[in-house]
């Protein structure tokens, strides 16, 4: 979007407008919209920070938040199981979702499962957590330092200097 890196703030000043209390046809798919750029970009700290932004939303906003998390799943092609998708990394359980799992309201709850499947952190029952990178080695970062130059001449035109071209 033309608001790239700057959707979660987009997503607080919302929150905090009074133009934005009702929906309107359109404003739930851009939240939407907004909440998967943030969610895609798989920064564990601005995906809480959308988390918390979900907790306090109005009903609306919060099922378009959600449902945008959820879009971030590929979908199953016909007859074929849905790709596996790697999961989101948080330090911690996002205790948010899992509440709302638990909702009274159906909808809700639907959703925040699906958007909580999208995720994983250390404890979550039935997960195996992939063991943490070793650092590099003095010759394994001289390699990489060397690959990021080439990139940046030879690829980085194309593909843009983080690979999102």
């Amino acid at each position: 979007t033309g608001l790239r890196g700057r959707e979660l703030n987009m997503l607080e000043a919302i929150g905090a407008s009074p133009d934005w209390v009702t929906v309107q046809p359109g404003k739930d798919a851009f939240v939407g919209l907004l909440a998967s750029c943030v969610f895609r970009e798989g920064m564990a700290d601005r995906v809480t920070k959308l988390i918390t932004l979900i907790d306090s939303a109005m009903d609306w906003k919060k099922t378009a938040m959600l449902d945008g998390i959820a879009s971030t799943a590929p979908l199953a092609s016909k007859g074929k199981k849905p790709p596996k998708v790697r999961p989101l990394k948080l330090p911690s359980e996002p205790v948010i979702l899992t509440a709302m799992t638990s909702s009274k309201d159906k909808k809700l709850a639907d959703k925040a499962a699906r958007a909580l499947s999208l995720i994983v952190w250390p404890g979550k029952p039935g997960v195996e957590l992939e063991p943490e990178a070793k650092p590099l080695t003095a010759a394994q970062q001289a390699r990489f330092d060397a690959g990021k130059e080439l990139y940046s001449f030879s690829c980085g035109m194309c593909h843009q200097p983080d690979g999102r071209g």
